[in-house]
């Protein structure tokens, strides 16, 4: 019997066939506690090892989920922490775009009256001066010219000196030429007289580089009207008899005042039109001055 369960052993694992090895070799064992007394040497060791590991392994487990719970908990702290971070960031920025969105919107506004504002002021320049004073000019020139043109003609027709001369006047024909040169002569100045008028009441509409220019003209404008209606003996006129002493004639630039003032009624245009680049091609096409001391003396024959 005891050989069968021996070679019954052969097939266990190393240590339960050292058990049973041992089991079969010791003598009959009757009572429990020499059971007890020969199992122990087999028995406690491995229980004693297994109550250790598993103390172990489960003080490690412990210790591995109080540290889990600890990574977690500081995990959410840091995220909580970044969301908060996050919406401040948010927050702040949000109203930092409204500030700026608040400061864009009022200088557009701002913009867009000044624009506005500077609109009308441009209307109420061009319907109250510029445009009256262009038109008032413009006329006055060709006025002016077209006295010139026949004060130059009668000239011509009356110079002896002249050998191309093939032309002759009648003392009818000279004093018809005086009659419209003067004519067209004081037709100018009724001219000169509307824009003197002009300027003196919407004189606040002028320009701040545009009035030495205009004042000039007054001052001009002035000492014809005195010096035409009495004429000065020409001798004071003369740097040969008087010098540095004498007397300058008034001339008045009509060409380059109205191409100035047409200029500048223009540019005012464009701009009120949106336009903002503007060069002005209108020159002065003519720069005759006009002597106000100018005289048809047709020679009589």
């Amino acid at each position: 019997m005891g050989r069968i369960w021996y070679a019954g052993t052969m097939d266990l694992p190393t240590p339960a066939r050292y058990l049973m090895t041992s089991v079969l070799a010791v003598p009959d064992v009757t009572s429990f506690v020499e059971w007890v007394r020969f199992l122990a040497p087999f028995v406690l060791p491995g229980l004693i090892t297994a109550i250790v590991v598993g103390g172990f392994s489960l003080l490690f487990n412990n210790r591995l989920e109080r540290l889990k719970r600890s990574y977690s908990e500081e995990l959410l702290r840091l995220s909580s922490d970044l969301n908060r971070s996050i919406q401040k960031e948010l927050e702040t920025d949000r109203s930092q775009r409204t500030e700026d969105l608040e400061h864009l919107k009022k200088d557009l506004q701002d913009t867009l009256a000044s624009r506005a504002r500077r609109a009308e002021y441009l209307k109420a320049q061009i319907t109250n001066l510029y445009g009256p004073l262009a038109f008032t000019l413009e006329q006055g020139e060709g006025r002016f010219l077209r006295a010139r043109r026949f004060l130059t003609a009668g000239e011509y027709l009356t110079n002896p000196n002249n050998k191309e001369n093939r032309g002759t006047l009648t003392q009818e024909d000279h004093a018809t030429i005086k009659t419209i040169f003067k004519e067209y002569l004081n037709l100018g100045s009724q001219n000169t007289n509307i824009a003197l008028t002009l300027l003196s009441t919407q004189w606040g509409w002028l320009d701040e580089d545009d009035r030495p220019r205009l004042a000039d003209f007054i001052k001009q404008a002035e000492h014809i009207d005195i010096e035409n209606k009495n004429t000065p003996p020409p001798i004071v006129f003369d740097p040969k008899v008087l010098g540095d002493k004498h007397l300058e004639k008034v001339t008045t630039d009509f060409p380059g005042l109205v191409a100035h003032i047409r200029k500048r009624l223009s540019e005012k245009q464009k701009e009120l039109s949106g336009l903002t680049e503007y060069k002005a091609t209108t020159e002065p096409t003519n720069q005759t001055h006009f002597p106000i001391h100018s005289d048809l003396r047709p020679s009589p024959k």
